[in-house]
């Protein structure tokens, strides 16, 4: 039987070896991802014992290369070629990887310009804390985008500069802010002491300033969730899919906890045995709970509905 019809392979791509002895009909359709799909058949087989229309004098060498449905990326690719309708040439994939590099080089310029920013920041905080406010807070809108390694820390010295110059109103504020950042990221997160600085200065702050009443938010136990929802089948992988499409969705990044509760409603859909049902609505109450909303009880009912 041919290889085209075997169910575990998601789509191919025509493989030439671009030598002096392949013709520009082969060159030309080198690296073309064709969907494995009904549709698709008739390509496919043309394609499958050579290019039929080759025309070097030594006779096609192409070859058909099938990726199983089980390789990382694939899924992403088949969506890209149903989109296309079934097949994408090779420059399309490069022309993609291309971008891909661009964005990378233009992120790690912007990177190293806040870490710069950074380093100048922390020289002038002995001398003048007013300049070093001005530098953090220049990072946080216009550096939001660089990533947690360089972005959460200005917070930490950004409250701390507001603290010594008795802008305890700005203080409070920019805490708050950090701790909604820090619950955004999966990794690069703050640390413990980075966390219980941040709170006993809040405190600090909220004496001075009695009169501010918004609420901190609760810092997201990820580490501990992290585990829980990859013991239901899930990996980080899963954690950034659903954080990119409410992005998207939403035009802007969502927090762990929204990200976490998605995940374990997917579970739910995913499972079919009821053992697992009973530990997933479980975990869902300790959730919700540990982030002091309601529904927690409505969740435990239903878990001892599927309790074995």
């Amino acid at each position: 039987m041919s290889i085209i019809y075997d169910p575990d392979i998601a789509y191919f791509y025509v493989s030439a070896i671009s030598d002096k002895n392949t013709c520009q009909v082969c060159k030309d359709l080198d690296g073309l991802h064709i969907l494995n799909d009904k549709s698709q058949l008739e390509r496919l087989r043309s394609c499958e014992k050579g290019i039929k229309t080759c025309i070097s004098s030594r006779g096609c060498r192409c070859i058909l290369v099938g990726v199983f449905k089980e390789e990382i990326g694939s899924d992403k690719i088949v969506a890209e070629l149903k989109k296309a309708g079934g097949v994408l040439p090779r420059s399309y994939f490069e022309e993609k990887e291309r971008k891909r590099l661009k964005q990378l080089e233009i992120l790690k310029g912007r990177s190293d310009l806040a870490y710069r920013l950074y380093n100048r920041g922390r020289k002038l905080e002995k001398s003048s804390s007013v300049k070093a406010i001005k530098i953090y807070t220049s990072i946080i809108s216009d550096f939001h985008d660089i990533g947690p390694t360089y972005f959460l820390p200005v917070f930490l010295r950004l409250s701390l500069c507001y603290e010594k110059e008795k802008k305890y109103k700005e203080c409070l504020e920019i805490i708050r802010a950090g701790l909604l950042e820090n619950n955004k990221f999966m990794f690069h997160r703050f640390t413990r002491a980075d966390i219980t600085s941040l709170l006993k200065r809040f405190d600090r702050c909220k004496e001075k300033h009695p009169r501010y009443k918004k609420q901190l938010p609760k810092v997201f136990n990820f580490g501990k969730w992290l585990d829980v929802i990859h013991g239901f089948g899930f990996d980080n992988s899963d954690w950034e899919e659903i954080s990119a499409s409410f992005t998207r969705r939403f035009g802007k990044k969502p927090s762990l906890n929204d990200v976490a509760w998605a995940l374990f409603n997917k579970a739910i859909v995913n499972s079919k045995n009821s053992k697992r049902l009973h530990e997933i609505y479980n975990y869902m109450a300790d959730f919700l709970e540990e982030e002091g909303k309601e529904g927690s009880e409505k969740l435990r009912n239903l878990a001892k509905k599927y309790k074995l």
